[in-house]
């Protein structure tokens, strides 16, 4: 090959470089669909959390992102599903409380939030509403309180599974007020209501857009409100915290993560679009309909919600010797 062939090939060679550098870098994240997905089945709400995600991100970035439902193992068939692909950024995943109780609870699961999983934004959260069969005869939460320690253990309260939020609700009621209710662990939720309409299990924690279908009837009455503050779908029900129970506080959040490893330019151009997404009338409109009440934290600040979190529910799995069944 001659010198002028070399020098030519070696020219071609360097601008080709340049053009690949230029397509990686010089174009801003995405370049390319986004996938989202969700470790529940259609229809719940953090299914429908992110699918507005997904819709307001999409426009926002002015690329697809679409949603691909992975449901099983309280979130970790669709985390191991993540952790099979590139840490970019294209693939995320839309989480609640389990992502975080789950591993305490399960010390087997293979997966650990901090471990493998990057927060990117706390995107908003909603309170749960203790309701009790109407057959029960208590108003509120002084009087259920009251019931539950002079008949210890024969109270008793449904979930949809060991270690959900609705199972750690109650836990973290028993250890606050000093009762002995019983948790009957189901494998939905919707069989757990059921049994609570049917009067077969006389309490249970329900998010509050559930809650308000089901009050019309008299089957049920709503005792308290689980968060900081008052639900905004019932908003003449108490909190905990005004029901004797200051310390007391159980949300539903729903947090956006990326898989451990993300680029640091990537992670601050997602963090930045939720918050912008957040600030938007028409997203807040979203959270209002599902009661949920908007965050869109900064990377660090959701960081530190989630250490907050594992500390508090570890703190309840050990006080109470939660295992699994």
């Amino acid at each position: 090959m001659s010198q002028h062939m070399i020098k030519t090939a070696l020219r071609i060679l360097v601008l080709a470089i340049t053009n690949i550098a230029a397509i990686g870098y010089g174009q801003e994240f995405p370049t390319k669909p986004v996938k989202i997905l969700v470790p529940y089945v259609p229809g719940g709400l953090i299914d429908l959390m992110g699918r507005n995600i997904a819709s307001s991100l999409s426009q926002h970035f002015h690329q697809p992102v679409v949603v691909e439902n992975k449901p099983g193992a309280v979130g970790a068939i669709a985390i191991a599903s993540m952790k099979q692909l590139p840490a970019d950024g294209y693939t995320l995943i839309v989480m609640e409380p389990a992502v975080v109780v789950t591993p305490i609870v399960q010390p087997e699961t293979a997966y650990r939030v901090n471990r493998d999983l990057q927060v990117v934004s706390i995107v908003g959260a909603t309170p749960l509403v203790l309701v009790v069969n109407s057959s029960l005869p208590v108003r509120n939460l002084k009087e259920l309180v009251s019931l539950a320690r002079a008949r210890p253990g024969t109270l008793n309260y449904s979930s949809a599974g060991i270690g959900t939020t609705l199972h750690m609700a109650g836990e973290m009621l028993k250890a606050q007020a000093g009762i002995n209710i019983v948790h009957v662990p189901y494998k939905g939720g919707s069989a757990a209501l059921a049994d609570l309409l049917a009067g077969q299990i006389q309490m249970t924690f329900l998010a509050s857009t559930v809650v308000s279908q089901y009050l019309k009837d008299n089957r049920i009455r709503a005792i308290a409100s689980t968060g900081p503050k008052r639900s905004g779908a019932l908003p003449e029900l108490p909190t905990f915290a005004e029901s004797g129970f200051p310390n007391y506080d159980v949300t539903v959040w729903v947090g956006l993560f990326a898989s451990k490893g993300v680029p640091q330019d990537v992670l601050g151009r997602l963090n930045t679009a939720v918050r912008e997404i957040v600030e938007t009338e028409e997203f807040r409109a979203v959270l209002r309909k599902f009661d949920v009440e908007p965050m869109g934290t900064r990377v660090e600040e959701a960081q530190a919600f989630l250490d907050r979190e594992e500390r508090k529910w570890t703190e309840i799995v050990r006080a109470n010797n939660i295992r699994p069944d």
